[in-house]
């Protein structure tokens, strides 16, 4: 009996290999679940814009079929019609978009911060011709917009492929106020080229 007992006691781990062993789980855990959980956000953010994307379009193509898509001179007469098809909760004018949207924003490869409070036309967007103020808007899923509308916008009464491109051009964040407000990760566009001033001289 005693040497079995000593066997059984030789075979158990000690105190101290115990505690070595949680610390190395506690630092693999430490180490590896920030990614896991940085990836498992963008995959839900992600998700959340195409959702969001398809969910517009199925409203843009209701509002073509109903002949409401074109014909409004502002960007707020747009937005207007488009709250009869999507549940938005707040429409903010051009000088209240800070009310329904992130007052800062990064933009672009290098992450370059965009005051919200001077994009004020379709042209901070690159789209030089539409000559349009943005709305700020809060729809009800907790997706928050800056959007531009094109009076020259054009609907095929026969056909219902409308996706927007040709009509908006928008700027949302899937979180909302929440951080990171970022290209790529929360942020997306639909039909913007630029995010900013303009300048005197672009290259392509």
């Amino acid at each position: 009996m005693g040497k079995s007992l000593r066997k059984q006691l030789k075979s158990a781990f000690t105190l101290a290999e115990l505690l070595i062993t949680l610390a190395i789980i506690g630092i693999i855990a430490a180490l590896t679940i920030p990614t896991l959980i940085q990836n498992y956000q963008e995959r839900a953010w992600q998700t959340a814009s195409e959702v969001f994307e398809r969910k517009l379009e199925e409203s843009l193509k209701v509002m073509n079929s109903q002949a409401t898509l074109a014909g409004y001179r502002t960007t707020a007469d747009f937005v207007d019609e488009l709250s009869k098809h999507m549940k938005i909760n707040k429409i903010c004018s051009n000088d209240e978009i800070t009310t329904c949207f992130a007052d800062k924003v990064y933009w672009g490869e290098e992450n370059e911060e965009i005051d919200m409070t001077k994009i004020k036309t379709a042209s901070n967007f690159g789209i030089d011709t539409w000559g349009t103020e943005t709305v700020g808007i809060q729809f009800a899923n907790g997706v928050t917009g800056v959007v531009a509308y094109n009076p020259d916008c054009r609907q095929d009464p026969f056909s219902n492929q409308i996706t927007g491109t040709d009509c908006i051009a928008m700027l949302y964040d899937v979180s909302g106020y929440k951080a990171p407000n970022t290209s790529n990760k929360d942020l997306y566009a639909l039909n913007v080229s630029r995010l900013g001033k303009l300048c005197a001289l672009e290259f392509n």
